[in-house]
């Protein structure tokens, strides 16, 4: 397979300079930061072990909010809040054909961290282009590394009160 001149192989991680600026969500819980990955280096998830920060966004504002529904074990959905994060013209990004993401999907984490932990490792791009699970074929993240030198380059928005639509809380929550 031949690239366009702007990606390069990495292992098996694709990788290209952003033409255009790259726009992502981040839901959260408005009483940590939302783009430090502190959260996500104490437990770990999909795409990251404990110990390694990275920072979860959404390339949509639905799929940022599918993902907070899926974590939302309780009847009531609790106070969030949302930055929209731009990643500028210029930057590296890592974008993993599809056959290099081969059992990302499974529930061990084994593959989506191998592939993850290559791309922080190699430390070439700032983030990291991934299917969603819960919104897949569809939806898609962006893990983005916080320790990445061009982090600082990224562009958040002041975080904004995310307004919960009352049809989303259980129906047990609603009536109590």
């Amino acid at each position: 397979m031949v690239l366009p001149p702007n990606r390069a192989r990495t292992t098996e991680l694709a990788e290209r300079v952003l033409r255009e600026p790259l726009q992502g969500y981040r839901i959260g819980d408005p009483r940590v930061p939302l783009t430090n990955g502190a959260g996500a280096a104490l437990v770990g998830g999909r795409w990251n072990s404990v110990g390694r920060p990275v920072v979860y966004a959404s390339l949509s504002f639905g799929g940022a909010l599918i993902e907070q529904l899926a974590h939302a074990s309780i009847g009531r959905l609790p106070p969030r809040v949302y930055v929209a994060i731009v990643v500028p013209t210029g930057l590296r990004v890592c974008e993993p054909e599809a056959d290099a993401l081969a059992g990302w999907d499974r529930d061990d984490f084994v593959a989506s961290r191998r592939i993850a932990h290559a791309w922080l490792d190699a430390g070439r791009a700032v983030a990291l282009i991934v299917p969603s699970k819960t919104g897949a074929p569809f939806e898609r993240h962006i893990i983005l590394n916080p320790r990445h030198a061009d982090f600082p380059a990224l562009v958040v928005s002041p975080p904004e009160r995310l307004e919960w639509d009352a049809r989303l809380h259980t129906r047990a929550a609603r009536t109590t």
